[in-house]
């Protein structure tokens, strides 16, 4: 995991402020940079005044955290203002979004259009409290090789238990079948993805053992988003992680009415990454590397170049 710059949007609102202290506790344990952008539909309404505020904000932020924090002198009042800004950063953090009472395109479901044109990982923060995460989710389609993502979960919280949750969806007569992913394989990528000493708590789970999922599955409704939520809900989750995209699952899992739905029915945070962002990370940190005059190790050339066989 390389996370180096996090962007966080406020309002100035009571949710904003929680993705605020997210995203710096985040920094401070990742030692990564802050930005934080002001979001609005009325940009000519007070912008030099709020962006004052929003500049001793960040202030106020790196000292609380001792961290690298900075307000941004360019309003976000559009999509393209956003993923423009999006694009230089590792993370976005924001609350629901979709939620508040903007006029104009944040009337119009906003979120989905958010997470679906987004080109680095979104945390939507609903939690109210504040601690470091104890319990996180994963959810994953069994037939797609989940390495990078597990690896990621792992090191975005390192303190936290980690559950990672076979995801069971209807699949076509005329789709193929493809294997399934060897629980070794997944268990083996938890462990090499800790970055704290010591071993984590972790389970490996299939939605059956959910007893609400078991009698859903008996009607014949197999969702992934019910699923998930079915299982948050059973242990208490306080960040789901998924992947935004994968060629294997069926449109409606990983397209925006997925994250819309998932983002309105969790009751904690979410973790949405984009399919390939883990790869292109890689390279990225290969070449970081070799431009410092150093060899990439060799299980960062295997994640450059795809996952190991």
């Amino acid at each position: 995991m390389n996370i180096e710059s996090i962007l966080a949007l406020t309002d100035f609102s009571a949710g904003a402020d929680r993705a605020l202290d997210r995203a710096a506790r985040l920094a401070a344990d990742h030692g990564a940079l802050l930005r934080v952008a002001y979001l609005t539909d009325r940009p000519g309404h007070r912008l030099a005044d709020r962006l004052t505020r929003l500049s001793q904000r960040a202030q106020q932020l790196a000292r609380e955290h001792r961290i690298h924090a900075r307000g941004s002198q360019r309003h976000v009042s559009t999509i393209g203002d956003l993923i423009e800004q999006a694009g230089r950063a590792d993370l976005l953090v924001l609350d629901p979004i979709a939620d508040h009472r903007f006029g104009g395109l944040w009337r119009r479901a906003a979120l989905p259009q958010v997470i679906a044109h987004s080109p680095c990982p979104v945390l939507v923060v609903r939690n109210e409290r504040r601690q470091a995460y104890a319990k996180t989710l994963l959810a994953f389609d069994p037939v797609v090789d989940p390495r990078d993502l597990v690896r990621y979960a792992s090191d975005f919280e390192t303190d936290s238990s980690l559950e990672v949750l076979r995801i069971e969806k209807r699949r076509s007569s005329a789709e193929e079948p493809r294997p399934r992913i060897p629980r070794s394989l997944v268990a083996r990528a938890v462990r090499n993805g800790r970055r704290a000493e010591g071993n984590r708590a972790f389970r490996l789970t299939d939605p059956l053992e959910n007893r609400k999922s078991r009698l859903l599955a008996a009607l014949g409704q197999v969702d992934a988003v019910a699923q998930i939520l079915n299982e948050q809900d059973y242990n208490g989750a306080d960040l789901v992680v998924a992947a935004r995209q994968a060629p294997a699952l069926v449109d409606t899992i990983l397209n925006g009415d997925f994250a819309q739905r998932l983002a309105r029915g969790l009751r904690c945070d979410l973790l949405l990454v984009p399919h390939g962002h883990l790869d292109r990370s890689a390279e990225l940190a290969a070449g970081r590397m070799r431009g410092l005059g150093c060899e990439p190790a060799a299980g960062l050339r295997a994640a450059s170049g795809g996952l190991a066989k």
